[in-house]
C-alpha cells in the first residue's frame, strides 16, 4: 500500500505569481498579503499604479 502526501501549498502562493506577473517591475511590490477578506499590494511607488498605469489595477480585480 502506498500512502501519497500531499504537500501543503501556500493559498497566497498564486495569487502572488498573478499579481507580480501583472505589475510592472518598477513599481517594486513590497508585500502582498490578506488584511481581513482583501488583498493588500504594497508598493514603494504607488504614483506608479494610480496615475500612469491606473488600467493594472482593474485588470488584476
Amino acid at each position: 500500500m502506498f500512502i501519497v502526501k500531499k504537500q501543503f501549498q501556500d493559498p497566497l502562493f498564486k495569487i502572488r505569481e498573478i499579481v507580480l506577473s501583472k505589475i510592472p517591475e518598477d513599481v517594486a511590490v513590497t508585500r502582498i498579503n490578506f488584511e481581513g477578506s482583501k488583498l493588500a499590494i504594497y508598493v514603494k511607488k504607488p504614483e506608479v499604479l494610480l496615475i500612469d498605469k491606473s488600467y493594472i489595477i482593474s485588470d488584476i480585480v
